[in-house]
């Protein structure tokens, strides 16, 4: 369950800080918003592709290392799976990035609904 809560806490606070700071900043410069420089759904789908992307990144390596110690049933210590299997694969970063594009792929059409519903929840309460 380790892999699984450090995942979730790089996921989500990657996540939800660059789509903030990359709303303030489109919104700060300008980008994206209309001619009174109010959001638009552009600006809350580029800041969500882009909080998709980051989150992905910051979470592939976990996401990777838990695949690894679920498969394995050898009852070695989780610091000896990862380490044979990051020599196996060739060495860091790129044992750590096994499946990022499908993972990323997968990312994109979740952010693009997921954070508007965060945006529109946000704007209810208040």
């Amino acid at each position: 369950w380790h892999a699984s809560a450090a995942r979730a806490s790089a996921l989500s606070g990657s996540q939800l800080a660059t789509y903030d700071t990359a709303k303030r900043v489109f919104k700060r410069h300008g980008w994206l918003t209309d001619e009174h420089g109010m959001e638009t759904a552009a600006l809350h789908s580029a800041a969500s592709l882009l909080s998709g992307f980051v989150a992905q990144t910051v979470a592939q390596p976990f996401d990777t290392a838990k695949a690894i110690l679920m498969a394995d049933s050898s009852g070695r210590p989780a610091a000896e799976v990862l380490r044979d299997a990051i020599i196996s694969r060739g060495g860091l970063p790129r044992a750590a990035f096994v499946g990022y594009l499908p993972a990323l792929a997968r990312q994109g059409p979740v952010m693009l609904v997921q954070m508007p519903i965060v945006e529109g929840l946000r704007k209810l309460c208040g």
